[in-house]
């Protein structure tokens, strides 16, 4: 797997997500249900920027649940169906949201100025809530910091 994908992105997703979930539910990687061409597929996704850190650990909890319950392990794709899931937005588009959450808060923007942490994630959450959820809360950070400095 790491001969095709970055090595960080893979080793987030084994020792960081899968392990936690397959410990949660007290199951062996052998026993769980999911398999290389389910860490591959989510490894793709990743690299393609169509999911994110977030989603991809979901998907995993639920091939692992999905074997919990007894059930055929679905395919990420399913999963993805299954969730409703819907493509991250574009750069540009996200922008204009945070631009918009910004424009829309002056008091929020103003306190965060002046120090106060819990302004910029209000500020956050005015913009995934714009978004529906479908953005990263990372890279809306990320543009927040830029913009206001």
């Amino acid at each position: 797997m790491v001969e095709t994908h970055n090595e960080k992105a893979s080793a987030v997703i084994l020792a960081k997500y899968l392990k936690k979930t397959l410990n949660y539910h007290n199951l062996r990687l052998r026993d769980a249900g999911v398999d290389i061409k389910h860490l591959r597929r989510i490894l793709d996704l990743l690299q393609e920027h169509y999911i994110y850190d977030d989603v991809a650990e979901l998907i995993l909890r639920e091939l692992v649940y999905d074997t919990v319950k007894k059930e055929p392990v679905r395919t990420v794709d399913q999963v993805l169906r299954d969730m409703k899931y819907e493509k991250p937005l574009e750069d540009e588009h996200l922008k204009k949201l945070v631009n918009d959450a910004i424009r829309d808060n002056p008091k929020a923007v103003r306190d965060y100025e002046g120090g106060r942490q819990e302004s910029f994630n209000f500020l956050v959450g005015q913009v995934m809530k714009k978004t529906g959820r479908h953005a990263n809360a990372n890279r809306i950070r990320e543009m927040l910091k830029v913009i206001l400095g």
